[in-house]
């Protein structure tokens, strides 16, 4: 019974020698989990994305830098040319509006013609441009030899519209006094030497030349309006003194 015992604690002890012995001999193993390299790929990986990203922004901005760089130059630039006709543009347009109306120069030469003096021989000259009817003209005022001169000019034209001046004369005035003295004469059926008191005057009235006559025969009065450019009898009146 006793050797049994023995046999059977004997047994035991070599299988836990056996058991010891395998543990030692057995090798160490590690186990990777693989968190720190794979912390470490991701780590590269996102640095590699975000300079990748960086680099194709830094790149796209370049190539939006260049168009707009090649759309600025493509676009085009006013040359000095067209600056130049765009100025003579706006001269010709103030030009032309200038031109609805002629300068006050230019009325002055038309005054002093009808008038037949020249500008060194006038003084005291006045000049307004006025509007009157939605007609522009121009007003203008002198002196020569001690008397006045009044014209009214329409400043369009340069037509004559009246005129206040001593023995006026106009290109426009074809009957000379004395034409227009005979006419009256033979119109009222009298002779020069029955006359007395006769007066002629030159005006113009309306746009249109007239001799303003008037003589008296006897106790009678003769006045007649008579056109200066054609020498027609426009009025006439015949009255009697008591």
């Amino acid at each position: 019974m006793k050797n049994r015992l023995l046999r059977k604690l004997f047994a035991i002890t070599l299988s836990l020698a056996f058991a010891l012995s395998l543990t030692a001999c057995t090798p160490e193993i590690h186990i990777h989990t693989g968190d720190e390299s794979s912390k470490e790929t991701a780590g590269n990986a996102e640095n590699s994305t975000v300079a990748s990203t960086e680099e194709s922004t830094t790149q796209n901005n370049s190539s939006n830098e260049k168009v707009e760089t090649s759309v600025a130059s493509s676009e085009p630039k006013q040359s000095n040319s067209d600056k130049q006709d765009a100025t003579s543009s706006k001269a010709t347009s103030s030009n032309t509006s200038s031109s609805s109306k002629i300068s006050k120069s230019k009325a002055k030469s038309i005054v002093l013609k009808d008038a037949g003096l020249k500008e060194s021989e006038i003084y005291d000259y006045e000049i307004e441009l006025d509007y009157e009817n939605g007609v522009s003209h121009y007003e203008i005022s002198f002196e020569y030899n001690g008397k006045d001169y009044d014209y009214d000019i329409n400043a369009k034209t340069g037509k004559i519209i009246s005129v206040d001046k001593p023995n006026a004369t106009s290109s426009e005035v074809k009957i000379s006094k004395s034409k227009a003295k005979t006419t009256a004469l033979n119109h009222a059926g009298v002779k020069e030497t029955d006359i007395s008191r006769y007066q002629v005057e030159l005006e113009k009235d309306d746009g249109v030349w007239k001799y303003e006559i008037s003589f008296n025969v006897g106790n009678v009065e003769y006045d007649y309006t008579i056109n200066a450019e054609n020498g027609k009898i426009l009025e006439s009146e015949k009255d009697t003194d008591d």
